[in-house]
Protein backbone atom coordinates (compact mmCIF):
# COMPACT_ATOMS: atom_id res chain seq x y z
CA UNK A 1 0.00 0.00 0.00
CA UNK A 2 3.24 2.20 0.86
CA UNK A 3 4.19 1.61 -2.73
CA UNK A 4 1.37 2.94 -4.41
CA UNK A 5 1.22 6.29 -2.23
CA UNK A 6 4.47 6.44 -3.28
CA UNK A 7 4.07 6.02 -7.34
CA UNK A 8 1.10 7.97 -7.57
CA UNK A 9 2.56 11.13 -5.41
CA UNK A 10 5.49 10.73 -7.70
CA UNK A 11 2.93 10.80 -10.48
CA UNK A 12 1.18 13.89 -8.72
CA UNK A 13 4.78 15.82 -8.64
CA UNK A 14 5.58 14.56 -12.37
CA UNK A 15 2.46 16.38 -13.58
CA UNK A 16 2.61 19.41 -11.72
CA UNK A 17 6.24 19.89 -12.87
CA UNK A 18 5.21 19.58 -16.50
CA UNK A 19 2.44 21.86 -15.95
CA UNK A 20 4.82 24.43 -14.14
CA UNK A 21 7.20 24.09 -16.94
CA UNK A 22 4.27 24.56 -19.89
CA UNK A 23 3.00 27.49 -17.76
CA UNK A 24 5.77 29.05 -17.76
CA UNK A 25 6.64 28.45 -21.07
CA UNK A 26 3.45 29.96 -22.15
CA UNK A 27 3.90 33.51 -20.17
CA UNK A 28 7.97 33.46 -20.64
CA UNK A 29 8.18 32.34 -23.90
CA UNK A 30 11.54 34.39 -24.65
CA UNK A 31 13.54 32.76 -21.56
CA UNK A 32 13.43 29.36 -23.43
CA UNK A 33 14.60 30.51 -26.91
CA UNK A 34 17.96 30.13 -27.57
CA UNK A 35 19.53 34.20 -27.83
CA UNK A 36 19.45 35.86 -30.98
CA UNK A 37 22.88 37.04 -32.90
CA UNK A 38 22.89 38.97 -36.12
CA UNK A 39 26.19 38.39 -38.22
CA UNK A 40 27.27 40.43 -40.25
CA UNK A 41 30.21 41.42 -42.69
CA UNK A 42 32.24 44.84 -41.35
CA UNK A 43 32.01 47.35 -44.32
CA UNK A 44 34.13 50.45 -45.71
CA UNK A 45 31.83 53.89 -44.83
CA UNK A 46 32.54 57.58 -44.26
CA UNK A 47 33.18 58.21 -40.32
CA UNK A 48 33.20 61.10 -38.90
CA UNK A 49 33.87 62.48 -35.11
CA UNK A 50 31.75 65.26 -33.50
CA UNK A 51 31.57 67.17 -30.97
CA UNK A 52 27.66 67.41 -29.44
CA UNK A 53 26.22 70.73 -28.03
CA UNK A 54 22.10 71.87 -28.42
CA UNK A 55 21.52 75.35 -29.60
CA UNK A 56 18.86 78.11 -30.66
CA UNK A 57 18.54 79.86 -34.21
CA UNK A 58 18.54 83.17 -34.21
CA UNK A 59 19.44 86.05 -37.00
CA UNK A 60 22.83 86.83 -37.27
CA UNK A 61 21.93 90.62 -36.34
CA UNK A 62 19.10 91.71 -34.11
CA UNK A 63 18.29 93.73 -30.89
CA UNK A 64 15.57 93.86 -28.14
CA UNK A 65 13.61 96.44 -27.53
CA UNK A 66 13.33 97.06 -23.57
CA UNK A 67 11.74 100.01 -21.44
CA UNK A 68 14.01 102.17 -19.65
CA UNK A 69 11.45 102.82 -16.98
CA UNK A 70 8.94 100.81 -14.84
CA UNK A 71 5.50 101.96 -16.76
CA UNK A 72 2.05 101.56 -17.86
CA UNK A 73 2.14 100.69 -21.61
CA UNK A 74 -0.32 103.27 -23.57
CA UNK A 75 0.30 102.33 -27.21
CA UNK A 76 1.95 99.01 -28.53
CA UNK A 77 2.39 98.34 -32.64
CA UNK A 78 0.53 95.28 -34.47
CA UNK A 79 3.82 94.66 -36.73
CA UNK A 80 5.08 91.17 -36.43
CA UNK A 81 6.47 90.15 -39.64
CA UNK A 82 6.32 93.78 -40.60
CA UNK A 83 9.92 95.82 -41.99
CA UNK A 84 10.54 98.40 -39.62
CA UNK A 85 13.12 101.23 -40.33
CA UNK A 86 15.42 102.18 -37.60
CA UNK A 87 13.85 104.96 -35.33
CA UNK A 88 10.16 104.08 -36.29
CA UNK A 89 8.07 103.94 -33.29
CA UNK A 90 7.08 100.73 -32.13
CA UNK A 91 4.97 102.27 -29.04
CA UNK A 92 4.72 104.35 -26.06
CA UNK A 93 4.70 104.20 -22.37
CA UNK A 94 2.75 106.49 -19.83
CA UNK A 95 4.15 109.62 -20.54
CA UNK A 96 1.24 111.77 -19.21
CA UNK A 97 3.18 113.21 -15.74
CA UNK A 98 6.44 114.05 -17.38
CA UNK A 99 4.44 115.74 -20.26
CA UNK A 100 2.47 117.68 -17.52
CA UNK A 101 5.95 118.41 -15.76
CA UNK A 102 6.87 120.05 -19.05
CA UNK A 103 4.04 121.84 -19.74
CA UNK A 104 4.62 123.85 -16.37
CA UNK A 105 8.70 123.95 -17.11
CA UNK A 106 7.31 125.71 -20.51
CA UNK A 107 4.80 128.42 -18.98
CA UNK A 108 7.30 129.12 -16.22
CA UNK A 109 10.36 129.61 -19.22
CA UNK A 110 7.91 132.07 -20.78
CA UNK A 111 7.73 133.96 -17.46
CA UNK A 112 11.68 134.06 -17.33
CA UNK A 113 11.85 134.86 -21.02
CA UNK A 114 10.06 138.38 -20.20
CA UNK A 115 11.77 138.85 -17.17
CA UNK A 116 14.92 138.58 -18.98
CA UNK A 117 13.45 141.11 -21.92
CA UNK A 118 12.62 143.96 -19.51
CA UNK A 119 16.26 142.98 -18.04
CA UNK A 120 18.09 143.61 -20.71
CA UNK A 121 16.77 146.85 -21.62
CA UNK A 122 17.81 148.75 -18.12
CA UNK A 123 20.74 146.66 -18.20
CA UNK A 124 22.99 149.84 -18.62
CA UNK A 125 21.29 152.17 -16.45
CA UNK A 126 24.07 151.50 -13.40
CA UNK A 127 25.94 148.35 -12.16
CA UNK A 128 22.48 147.04 -10.05
CA UNK A 129 20.80 146.82 -13.38
CA UNK A 130 23.23 144.79 -15.18
CA UNK A 131 24.07 142.52 -12.37
CA UNK A 132 19.66 141.75 -12.15
CA UNK A 133 20.27 140.90 -16.38
CA UNK A 134 23.32 138.59 -15.81
CA UNK A 135 21.12 136.81 -13.08
CA UNK A 136 18.16 136.66 -15.36
CA UNK A 137 20.30 135.38 -18.24
CA UNK A 138 21.22 132.36 -16.15
CA UNK A 139 17.87 131.52 -15.20
CA UNK A 140 16.61 131.63 -19.07
CA UNK A 141 20.05 129.30 -20.15
CA UNK A 142 18.98 126.72 -16.55
CA UNK A 143 15.00 126.76 -18.08
CA UNK A 144 15.93 125.82 -21.62
CA UNK A 145 18.30 122.85 -20.27
CA UNK A 146 15.51 121.53 -17.97
CA UNK A 147 12.90 121.88 -20.35
CA UNK A 148 15.55 119.77 -23.20
CA UNK A 149 16.09 116.91 -20.17
CA UNK A 150 12.20 116.69 -19.73
CA UNK A 151 11.86 116.25 -23.34
CA UNK A 152 14.40 113.23 -23.40
CA UNK A 153 12.74 111.77 -20.33
CA UNK A 154 9.81 111.93 -22.44
CA UNK A 155 11.41 110.33 -25.43
CA UNK A 156 12.84 107.42 -23.11
CA UNK A 157 9.46 106.48 -22.49
CA UNK A 158 8.63 105.95 -26.57
CA UNK A 159 10.07 102.25 -27.66
CA UNK A 160 11.84 102.49 -31.15
CA UNK A 161 13.22 100.11 -33.38
CA UNK A 162 17.11 100.42 -33.10
CA UNK A 163 17.73 98.90 -36.39
CA UNK A 164 16.57 97.99 -39.91
CA UNK A 165 14.62 94.99 -40.56
CA UNK A 166 11.42 92.98 -39.38
CA UNK A 167 9.68 92.92 -35.96
CA UNK A 168 10.55 89.34 -35.13
CA UNK A 169 8.27 89.08 -32.08
CA UNK A 170 5.92 91.37 -30.04
CA UNK A 171 5.40 90.33 -26.44
CA UNK A 172 3.41 92.41 -24.01
CA UNK A 173 -0.27 94.40 -24.09
CA UNK A 174 -1.53 97.93 -23.42
CA UNK A 175 -2.22 98.88 -19.96
CA UNK A 176 0.42 95.89 -18.88
CA UNK A 177 2.98 97.43 -16.39
CA UNK A 178 6.49 96.86 -18.06
CA UNK A 179 9.90 97.17 -16.97
CA UNK A 180 13.68 96.79 -17.73
CA UNK A 181 13.65 93.49 -17.34
CA UNK A 182 10.83 93.17 -20.03
CA UNK A 183 11.78 92.90 -23.64
CA UNK A 184 9.15 94.15 -25.68
CA UNK A 185 10.19 93.64 -29.29
CA UNK A 186 12.80 91.25 -31.29
CA UNK A 187 13.79 93.60 -33.99
CA UNK A 188 16.85 92.62 -36.92
CA UNK A 189 16.86 91.24 -40.52
CA UNK A 190 15.20 87.82 -40.77
CA UNK A 191 18.44 86.47 -42.91
CA UNK A 192 21.17 85.48 -42.28
CA UNK A 193 20.08 82.83 -40.01
CA UNK A 194 22.57 81.54 -37.47
CA UNK A 195 22.62 78.55 -34.64
CA UNK A 196 23.94 79.82 -31.34
CA UNK A 197 25.39 76.34 -29.65
CA UNK A 198 26.59 76.09 -25.99
CA UNK A 199 29.87 73.20 -25.95
CA UNK A 200 31.43 71.98 -22.68
CA UNK A 201 34.90 74.05 -22.51
CA UNK A 202 36.50 70.56 -22.48
CA UNK A 203 35.69 70.03 -26.07
CA UNK A 204 35.95 73.49 -27.41
CA UNK A 205 40.54 73.31 -28.10
CA UNK A 206 38.90 71.08 -31.14
CA UNK A 207 36.36 73.62 -33.01
CA UNK A 208 37.81 75.85 -35.40
CA UNK A 209 35.82 78.53 -37.85
CA UNK A 210 34.93 77.07 -40.86
CA UNK A 211 34.22 73.07 -39.61
CA UNK A 212 30.83 71.27 -41.11
CA UNK A 213 27.84 70.68 -38.43
CA UNK A 214 25.45 68.70 -38.58
CA UNK A 215 22.05 69.45 -36.93
CA UNK A 216 18.76 67.73 -36.09
CA UNK A 217 14.94 69.56 -35.16
CA UNK A 218 12.18 67.86 -33.59
CA UNK A 219 10.33 70.19 -36.21
CA UNK A 220 12.49 68.16 -39.20
CA UNK A 221 13.34 64.80 -37.85
CA UNK A 222 13.71 63.28 -41.60
CA UNK A 223 15.64 65.85 -42.73
CA UNK A 224 19.97 66.94 -43.11
CA UNK A 225 20.29 69.82 -41.52
CA UNK A 226 23.96 71.17 -41.96
CA UNK A 227 25.83 74.57 -41.07
CA UNK A 228 29.02 75.83 -40.63
CA UNK A 229 31.14 77.47 -37.43
CA UNK A 230 31.43 80.90 -37.82
CA UNK A 231 32.98 82.05 -34.67
CA UNK A 232 33.72 80.92 -31.06
CA UNK A 233 33.24 83.80 -28.06
CA UNK A 234 36.77 84.17 -26.92
CA UNK A 235 35.58 84.18 -23.08
CA UNK A 236 33.71 81.15 -21.51
CA UNK A 237 31.01 80.84 -19.11
CA UNK A 238 32.73 79.61 -15.85
CA UNK A 239 29.27 79.12 -13.58
CA UNK A 240 28.13 76.40 -16.57
CA UNK A 241 31.52 75.60 -18.34
CA UNK A 242 30.65 75.85 -21.69
CA UNK A 243 31.57 78.48 -24.29
CA UNK A 244 29.35 80.02 -27.32
CA UNK A 245 29.83 78.92 -30.80
CA UNK A 246 28.20 80.52 -33.36
CA UNK A 247 27.20 78.57 -36.62
CA UNK A 248 26.20 79.72 -39.95
CA UNK A 249 23.33 78.76 -41.69
CA UNK A 250 22.44 78.47 -45.50
CA UNK A 251 19.69 80.74 -47.15
CA UNK A 252 17.71 77.46 -47.60
CA UNK A 253 17.56 76.12 -44.66
CA UNK A 254 13.78 75.15 -43.33
CA UNK A 255 14.22 76.10 -39.70
CA UNK A 256 12.83 79.04 -38.00
CA UNK A 257 13.90 81.66 -35.89
CA UNK A 258 13.51 80.50 -31.91
CA UNK A 259 13.49 76.60 -32.69
CA UNK A 260 15.80 74.60 -30.81
CA UNK A 261 18.21 71.94 -32.40
CA UNK A 262 20.78 69.52 -31.09
CA UNK A 263 23.91 70.36 -33.00
CA UNK A 264 26.99 68.00 -33.82
CA UNK A 265 30.09 69.72 -35.09
CA UNK A 266 31.92 67.51 -37.11
CA UNK A 267 36.08 67.78 -36.35
CA UNK A 268 37.86 64.48 -37.86
CA UNK A 269 35.74 62.68 -41.18
CA UNK A 270 37.66 59.81 -42.56
CA UNK A 271 36.00 58.82 -45.98
CA UNK A 272 36.70 55.23 -45.51
CA UNK A 273 36.96 52.95 -42.52
CA UNK A 274 35.80 49.50 -41.29
CA UNK A 275 32.80 49.90 -39.46
CA UNK A 276 30.98 47.24 -37.59
CA UNK A 277 27.38 47.84 -36.99
CA UNK A 278 25.56 48.00 -33.64
CA UNK A 279 24.83 44.87 -32.02
CA UNK A 280 26.70 42.76 -34.71
CA UNK A 281 29.17 39.72 -34.47
CA UNK A 282 31.00 39.62 -37.83
CA UNK A 283 30.62 36.44 -39.40
CA UNK A 284 34.63 36.57 -40.47
CA UNK A 285 38.21 38.57 -39.41
CA UNK A 286 38.57 42.09 -41.35
CA UNK A 287 41.76 41.26 -43.22
CA UNK A 288 43.45 44.96 -44.18
CA UNK A 289 46.55 43.91 -46.12
CA UNK A 290 49.48 46.38 -46.35
CA UNK A 291 52.45 45.67 -49.16
CA UNK A 292 55.40 47.53 -49.68
CA UNK A 293 56.61 48.04 -53.15
CA UNK A 294 60.05 49.67 -52.58
CA UNK A 295 61.84 52.41 -50.06
CA UNK A 296 62.22 54.52 -52.49
CA UNK A 297 59.21 57.22 -51.86
CA UNK A 298 57.59 57.69 -48.64
CA UNK A 299 53.94 56.75 -48.32
CA UNK A 300 51.45 57.62 -45.31
CA UNK A 301 48.18 55.66 -44.06
CA UNK A 302 45.21 56.39 -42.37
CA UNK A 303 43.17 53.43 -40.90
CA UNK A 304 40.11 53.92 -38.84
CA UNK A 305 38.36 50.96 -37.66
CA UNK A 306 34.44 51.87 -35.85
CA UNK A 307 32.25 49.13 -33.83
CA UNK A 308 29.22 50.29 -33.12
CA UNK A 309 27.53 49.25 -29.57
CA UNK A 310 27.25 45.78 -28.29
CA UNK A 311 29.13 44.52 -31.11
CA UNK A 312 32.07 41.90 -31.79
CA UNK A 313 34.84 42.39 -34.42
CA UNK A 314 38.26 40.94 -35.05
CA UNK A 315 40.59 42.95 -37.47
CA UNK A 316 43.98 41.89 -38.85
CA UNK A 317 46.73 44.81 -39.84
CA UNK A 318 49.00 42.76 -42.19
CA UNK A 319 52.01 44.55 -43.04
CA UNK A 320 54.57 43.11 -45.41
CA UNK A 321 57.07 43.83 -48.41
CA UNK A 322 59.45 46.67 -48.35
CA UNK A 323 58.88 50.55 -47.79
CA UNK A 324 58.87 53.41 -45.99
CA UNK A 325 55.57 53.84 -44.62
CA UNK A 326 53.98 55.82 -41.71
CA UNK A 327 50.59 55.77 -40.62
CA UNK A 328 47.79 55.77 -38.08
CA UNK A 329 45.39 53.83 -37.07
CA UNK A 330 42.38 54.69 -35.18
CA UNK A 331 40.96 52.02 -32.95
CA UNK A 332 37.06 53.48 -31.68
CA UNK A 333 34.93 50.74 -29.54
CA UNK A 334 31.53 51.79 -28.49
CA UNK A 335 29.98 51.02 -25.17
CA UNK A 336 29.79 47.26 -24.49
CA UNK A 337 31.37 46.09 -28.06
CA UNK A 338 34.61 44.30 -28.42
CA UNK A 339 37.45 44.07 -30.79
CA UNK A 340 40.33 41.82 -31.41
CA UNK A 341 43.29 43.85 -33.20
CA UNK A 342 46.26 41.84 -34.82
CA UNK A 343 48.88 44.02 -36.35
CA UNK A 344 51.53 41.87 -37.91
CA UNK A 345 54.53 43.89 -39.32
CA UNK A 346 56.25 41.18 -41.34
CA UNK A 347 58.03 43.44 -43.39
CA UNK A 348 61.29 42.70 -45.61
CA UNK A 349 64.64 43.68 -43.84
CA UNK A 350 64.94 47.28 -45.05
CA UNK A 351 61.82 48.24 -44.33
CA UNK A 352 60.94 52.22 -41.93
CA UNK A 353 57.89 51.49 -40.04
CA UNK A 354 56.51 54.28 -37.83
CA UNK A 355 52.94 53.81 -36.50
CA UNK A 356 50.30 55.08 -34.04
CA UNK A 357 47.46 52.94 -33.02
CA UNK A 358 45.16 54.92 -30.87
CA UNK A 359 42.42 53.07 -29.29
CA UNK A 360 39.57 54.59 -27.46
CA UNK A 361 36.76 52.39 -25.02
CA UNK A 362 33.39 53.34 -24.25
CA UNK A 363 31.68 52.24 -21.74
CA UNK A 364 32.05 48.42 -20.56
CA UNK A 365 34.08 47.98 -23.81
CA UNK A 366 37.00 45.87 -24.38
CA UNK A 367 39.77 45.39 -26.82
CA UNK A 368 42.34 43.05 -27.04
CA UNK A 369 45.29 44.48 -28.88
CA UNK A 370 48.69 42.12 -30.05
CA UNK A 371 51.15 43.52 -31.83
CA UNK A 372 53.67 41.12 -33.45
CA UNK A 373 56.70 42.51 -35.17
CA UNK A 374 59.30 40.21 -36.82
CA UNK A 375 60.63 42.20 -40.09
CA UNK A 376 61.52 45.90 -40.91
CA UNK A 377 64.91 47.76 -40.60
CA UNK A 378 63.55 49.89 -37.95
CA UNK A 379 59.86 50.01 -36.74
CA UNK A 380 58.52 52.12 -34.04
CA UNK A 381 54.49 50.92 -32.96
CA UNK A 382 53.00 53.34 -30.65
CA UNK A 383 49.62 52.03 -29.42
CA UNK A 384 47.72 54.21 -26.65
CA UNK A 385 44.55 53.72 -24.50
CA UNK A 386 41.95 56.32 -23.56
CA UNK A 387 38.48 55.60 -21.68
CA UNK A 388 35.17 57.63 -22.05
CA UNK A 389 33.28 55.41 -19.76
CA UNK A 390 33.34 53.21 -16.75
CA UNK A 391 34.23 49.35 -17.12
CA UNK A 392 36.89 50.16 -19.68
CA UNK A 393 38.99 46.58 -20.42
CA UNK A 394 42.22 47.00 -22.44
CA UNK A 395 44.63 43.91 -22.44
CA UNK A 396 47.44 44.65 -24.77
CA UNK A 397 50.49 41.91 -26.45
CA UNK A 398 53.41 42.48 -28.04
CA UNK A 399 55.46 39.61 -29.35
CA UNK A 400 58.97 40.72 -31.14
CA UNK A 401 62.10 39.17 -32.79
CA UNK A 402 65.01 41.56 -33.26
CA UNK A 403 67.35 40.56 -35.72
CA UNK A 404 71.24 41.73 -36.28
CA UNK A 405 71.21 45.21 -37.14
CA UNK A 406 67.55 45.97 -36.69
CA UNK A 407 65.82 48.53 -34.60
CA UNK A 408 62.39 47.76 -32.80
CA UNK A 409 60.76 50.09 -30.58
CA UNK A 410 57.25 49.39 -29.40
CA UNK A 411 55.93 52.99 -26.83
CA UNK A 412 52.85 52.28 -24.61
CA UNK A 413 50.81 55.31 -23.22
CA UNK A 414 47.89 53.93 -21.32
CA UNK A 415 45.23 56.97 -19.78
CA UNK A 416 43.30 55.99 -17.11
CA UNK A 417 41.05 59.20 -16.54
CA UNK A 418 37.32 57.38 -15.90
CA UNK A 419 36.78 55.56 -12.48
CA UNK A 420 36.90 51.58 -12.86
CA UNK A 421 38.60 50.86 -15.73
CA UNK A 422 41.14 47.79 -16.11
CA UNK A 423 44.73 47.40 -18.67
CA UNK A 424 46.82 44.53 -19.20
CA UNK A 425 50.30 44.83 -20.98
CA UNK A 426 52.60 41.84 -21.95
CA UNK A 427 54.97 42.05 -24.53
CA UNK A 428 57.77 39.52 -25.00
CA UNK A 429 61.03 40.27 -27.19
CA UNK A 430 63.93 37.76 -28.40
CA UNK A 431 67.07 39.41 -29.67
CA UNK A 432 70.00 38.04 -31.83
CA UNK A 433 72.56 38.85 -33.45
CA UNK A 434 75.02 42.18 -33.61
CA UNK A 435 73.75 44.97 -33.20
CA UNK A 436 70.17 43.90 -32.57
CA UNK A 437 68.24 46.83 -30.68
CA UNK A 438 64.85 46.71 -29.12
CA UNK A 439 63.03 49.02 -26.97
CA UNK A 440 59.89 48.86 -25.02
CA UNK A 441 58.85 51.96 -22.76
CA UNK A 442 55.24 51.37 -21.10
CA UNK A 443 53.74 54.59 -19.59
CA UNK A 444 50.74 53.87 -17.48
CA UNK A 445 49.25 57.47 -16.11
CA UNK A 446 46.11 57.27 -13.47
CA UNK A 447 44.83 60.49 -12.82
CA UNK A 448 43.12 61.73 -10.04
CA UNK A 449 39.72 60.93 -11.25
CA UNK A 450 40.00 57.17 -12.55
CA UNK A 451 39.39 55.80 -8.89
CA UNK A 452 38.81 51.80 -9.07
CA UNK A 453 41.61 51.33 -11.87
CA UNK A 454 43.04 48.25 -11.86
CA UNK A 455 46.31 47.63 -14.44
CA UNK A 456 49.41 45.81 -14.67
CA UNK A 457 52.29 46.33 -16.97
CA UNK A 458 54.89 43.48 -18.08
CA UNK A 459 57.83 43.14 -20.51
CA UNK A 460 60.51 40.27 -20.71
CA UNK A 461 63.00 40.16 -23.19
CA UNK A 462 65.21 37.13 -24.12
CA UNK A 463 69.05 38.42 -25.03
CA UNK A 464 69.63 35.13 -26.90
CA UNK A 465 73.54 36.24 -28.62
CA UNK A 466 75.95 38.53 -27.77
CA UNK A 467 75.74 42.43 -29.36
CA UNK A 468 72.00 42.56 -29.29
CA UNK A 469 70.66 44.87 -26.62
CA UNK A 470 67.33 45.15 -25.02
CA UNK A 471 66.20 48.52 -23.57
CA UNK A 472 62.87 48.29 -21.33
CA UNK A 473 61.47 51.11 -19.33
CA UNK A 474 58.66 50.66 -17.34
CA UNK A 475 56.74 53.81 -15.75
CA UNK A 476 53.76 54.03 -13.53
CA UNK A 477 51.88 57.80 -12.61
CA UNK A 478 49.53 57.13 -9.82
CA UNK A 479 47.64 60.46 -9.14
CA UNK A 480 44.74 58.30 -6.09
CA UNK A 481 45.26 56.16 -3.98
CA UNK A 482 41.88 54.41 -4.61
CA UNK A 483 42.89 52.14 -6.93
CA UNK A 484 42.14 48.39 -7.04
CA UNK A 485 45.75 47.19 -7.98
CA UNK A 486 48.76 48.84 -10.18
CA UNK A 487 51.80 47.18 -10.85
CA UNK A 488 54.88 47.28 -13.70
CA UNK A 489 57.63 44.50 -13.90
CA UNK A 490 60.21 44.39 -16.42
CA UNK A 491 63.19 41.47 -16.97
CA UNK A 492 66.14 40.77 -19.34
CA UNK A 493 68.03 37.58 -19.59
CA UNK A 494 69.61 35.01 -21.90
CA UNK A 495 68.26 31.22 -22.02
CA UNK A 496 67.98 29.55 -18.81
CA UNK A 497 71.12 26.38 -18.54
CA UNK A 498 68.71 24.53 -16.28
CA UNK A 499 65.84 24.63 -18.67
CA UNK A 500 68.35 23.63 -21.27
CA UNK A 501 70.32 20.61 -19.02
CA UNK A 502 67.03 19.49 -18.17
CA UNK A 503 65.56 18.54 -22.22
CA UNK A 504 69.32 18.09 -23.17
CA UNK A 505 69.89 15.04 -20.10
CA UNK A 506 66.47 13.20 -21.61
CA UNK A 507 68.21 12.86 -25.35
CA UNK A 508 66.97 16.13 -26.95
CA UNK A 509 69.68 17.80 -28.97
CA UNK A 510 70.84 21.22 -28.06
CA UNK A 511 68.91 22.94 -30.73
CA UNK A 512 66.27 21.52 -30.04
CA UNK A 513 66.09 22.24 -26.60
CA UNK A 514 66.82 25.86 -27.38
CA UNK A 515 63.75 25.64 -29.73
CA UNK A 516 61.25 24.72 -27.24
CA UNK A 517 62.47 26.85 -24.61
CA UNK A 518 61.63 29.95 -26.79
CA UNK A 519 58.55 28.13 -28.14
CA UNK A 520 57.13 28.00 -24.25
CA UNK A 521 58.64 31.82 -23.53
CA UNK A 522 56.27 32.81 -26.90
CA UNK A 523 53.45 30.12 -26.25
CA UNK A 524 51.55 32.22 -23.48
CA UNK A 525 51.16 35.28 -26.34
CA UNK A 526 50.65 32.85 -29.72
CA UNK A 527 47.88 31.60 -27.75
CA UNK A 528 46.33 35.40 -27.09
CA UNK A 529 46.15 35.19 -30.86
CA UNK A 530 42.07 34.77 -31.84
CA UNK A 531 42.27 34.30 -35.55
CA UNK A 532 43.68 30.49 -36.24
CA UNK A 533 45.78 31.20 -39.58
CA UNK A 534 47.74 34.26 -38.03
CA UNK A 535 48.26 32.49 -34.93
CA UNK A 536 50.18 29.44 -37.21
CA UNK A 537 51.78 31.73 -39.57
CA UNK A 538 53.16 33.82 -36.34
CA UNK A 539 54.43 30.50 -35.20
CA UNK A 540 55.90 29.19 -38.19
CA UNK A 541 57.85 32.21 -38.33
CA UNK A 542 59.16 32.38 -35.20
CA UNK A 543 60.45 28.81 -35.51
CA UNK A 544 61.96 30.17 -39.14
CA UNK A 545 63.25 33.08 -37.25
CA UNK A 546 64.81 31.14 -34.52
CA UNK A 547 66.28 28.34 -36.41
Amino acid sequence: MASRVLVWSGSVLAVLAIAGVGGAYLKYPDLFQPPKVTTAVAILAPVSEAIYGTGTVEPERWAKVVPVQRRRLVELCRCEGQPVKVGQILGRQDDAEEKSALHELEINHDQIERDLSRAEKDRDKNDAAKTEYERRSTQFEESKSRISAQKVRIDALVLRAPLDGMVLRRDGEVGEIVGPTDVLFWVGPPAPMQVVAEINEEEITRIVAGQKAFLRSEAFPDQSLRAIVSQITPKGDPTRKTFRVYLLLPRDTPLRIGMTVEVNIIYREKNAAVVVPAEAVTSAPTVITVRGQGIDGAAFGHTVVDVGPMARATVVLDHRGSATYADNVELVVADGAALSVVSLQDWADDTVHLSHHHVQLGKDAKISHTVVTLGGDLVRIVPSVTYTGRGGDAELNGLYITDAGQHQEHRLFVEHSVPDCKSRVLYKGALQGDGAHSVWIGDVLIEATATGTDTYEYNRNLVLTDGARADSVPNLEILTGEITGAGHASANGRLEDTHLFYLMARGIPYDEARRLVIRGFFGELLAKIEVGEVRDRVAQVVEAELA
